[in-house]
């Protein structure tokens, strides 16, 4: 079984349609099942193959887009196989900005407010976790840091110092662009964009004018969508930290210290 010719694990946006494709030797009859928008599993029967294209809504965790199979003469045994699949959220920051090897065992995603006073203690937090296990620990963990403005939580600020990161990012060309300008302007309450820009250190290619029209066009509905989904599949609160590996998951809730956290991210990774 694939899903969009792939045997997982995939990231994929919310609602967005798929293709299953599939074929089974031995077998009497199949079900389809896959995730749903209220949060349970559709199954529906299908021929022993062929190809479907259903709409499916992964949560943060990973799920399963799976295929169960009656074995012929079996008896009541059955067959199955699955991909895996994971809430991938719109707008999300450039594959370009994660920190650590891109093919660390552990892949660890912070969703959280530039503005929020318990955001920029942990980005610190975590640039001292990703560094500690990217020396000792021979690449073995990454991050990802995915902005999750909300001005109706955090004030004015949210959703434009959260656009001035990417614009700095995607007009520079560059993650290390992202990671610099997350630390210029995280919790300096910055609301107007030529004011942003005189804080970043940018190419001379990124002229102030295109940085200021980058960012007075922030898409605020796509921001304010993207917290309401992240809300509709399990964040409680920010910083919100997902850690994976291969087929597990574990969340961290909370502006969690470093030592802490780095015990946590060894158990993860070890056990």
């Amino acid at each position: 079984m694939k899903v969009n010719g792939s045997d997982g694990p995939l990231s994929m946006a919310y609602g967005k349609k798929m293709k299953v494709s599939w074929e089974s030797k031995g077998v009497e009859s199949c079900d389809l099942v896959y995730p749903t928008k209220k949060g349970d599993a559709k199954r529906v029967a299908v021929k022993t193959r062929g190809t479907k294209s259903i709409t499916a809504y992964p949560s943060s965790s990973p799920d399963q887009i799976h295929m169960a199979c009656d074995v012929k003469g079996g008896g009541g045994a059955y067959t199955k196989d699955a991909v895996y699949i994971q809430r991938k959220f719109e707008g999300t920051s450039s594959p370009a900005a994660v920190l650590g090897s891109p093919n660390a065992k552990v892949e660890i995603v912070t969703y959280c407010d530039t503005e929020s006073p318990f955001c920029r203690p942990f980005i610190d937090t975590m640039y001292k976790v990703v560094d500690y296990y990217t020396k000792g620990a021979v690449n073995s963990v990454n991050w990802n840091y995915e902005l999750l403005p909300n001005n109706a939580l955090t004030g004015p600020a949210s959703i434009p110092e959260a656009q001035g990161v990417m614009c700095a990012a995607s007009l520079a060309g560059g993650g290390s662009y992202f990671w610099n300008s997350l630390a210029a302007l995280a919790g300096g309450s910055y609301t107007n964009a030529e004011s942003m820009f005189t804080q970043l250190v940018l190419p001379k290619s990124v002229d102030k004018k295109s940085f200021v029209s980058c960012v007075n066009g922030a898409d605020t509905k796509m921001f304010e969508k993207r917290f309401k989904d992240a809300v509709t599949v399990g964040l409680q609160g920010i910083p919100y930290t997902v850690m994976t590996k291969g087929n597990e998951k574990e969340v961290v809730n909370g502006n969690v210290p470093y030592d802490l956290m780095n015990e946590l991210v060894y158990d993860f990774l070890h056990y």
